[in-house]
């Protein structure tokens, strides 16, 4: 009787760790639990995938993964497509930490990939409805994509990457957001640490986003979004209230926008922050 009453505290006791991993996966949960928007944008976000897989990154897919299961169910993205954009994203990583040359822009950062890739797997964990449709493009985009993991920034290094624009600036940061969407609470800490309470409220209270046809409007809500609410979970000696307020500026249609910026002196790729 005392083996089955012991049995019975062991099951129960990893059921309970379990669950509890579950929940605690990092990732995004593909729901209009989360937003709306994952219910809406899926052809234009479909388009601009199927333009070109890096059109966006692994943080990215995260947020669109129906899109990317459908498009890889109808063989409309193939395996090798996949793996040859894996491929070069690990090429890119391995090269900047040849580079004696210091990143300036957020999507210079390399060493984020890995932790953009990390992210994205545990999205497709954490999307148990998705993982049980699509049970084969699940474990191929696990296995393919896991080749990145642990190639990334440590800690330690994020927090001397880290750069922060003066105390006075109005301006942005170079490399904020991104580390905020894969690390979350702990990079606000960071910038506490670096410019001080007032600086940090005003640069999560002054977010501009632009949507493109490249990131498109639902996609780049279902990021702000999910980011919110993330970031809802996190508590701070400083700072009593933590909130993201942010406008995106829709400019999906415009299909020269690049090209223009381009003439005007501007890669928008690699400005992009967000």
């Amino acid at each position: 009787m005392m083996k089955k009453i012991f049995f019975v505290w062991i099951t129960l006791l990893i059921n309970i760790v379990s669950f509890s991993q579950e929940n605690n996966v990092d990732g995004v949960l593909n729901s209009t639990s989360v937003t709306p928007a994952f219910e809406k944008g899926h052809e234009a976000i479909k388009a601009s995938i199927k333009e070109s897989l890096f059109n966006l990154n692994l943080y990215e897919y995260a947020h669109a993964l129906n899109e990317l299961y459908e498009l890889m169910h109808s063989n409309e993205v193939s395996e090798q497509g996949w793996n040859n954009y894996i491929d070069t994203l690990q090429y890119k990583v391995k090269k900047e930490w040849q580079d004696t040359v210091s990143p300036f822009y957020a999507t210079d950062y390399k060493g984020i990939i890995p932790l953009q890739a990390k992210f994205f797997i545990g999205s497709l964990n954490k999307n148990k409805n998705l993982k049980e449709k699509y049970p084969n493009e699940y474990n191929f985009l696990k296995n393919s994509t896991s080749e990145l993991i642990g190639k990334g920034y440590s800690w330690t290094e994020l927090d001397s990457l880290l750069v922060l624009f003066p105390r006075n600036s109005t301006t942005g940061t170079v490399n904020f957001w991104y580390f905020l969407q894969v690390k979350g609470c702990p990079v606000i800490n960071l910038a506490i640490e670096k410019v001080g309470v007032d600086k940090t409220k005003m640069l999560l209270g002054n977010l501009d986003i632009t949507s493109t046809y490249k990131s498109p409007l639902y996609l780049q809500v279902r990021k702000y979004n999910s980011l919110k609410q993330k970031l809802k979970k996190c508590s701070f000696e400083a700072i009593e209230e933590i909130r993201i307020d942010g406008t995106i500026l829709d400019r999906d249609k415009d299909k020269t926008y690049f090209k223009d910026a381009l003439k005007e002196g501007f890669d928008m790729d690699k400005k992009k922050e967000f």
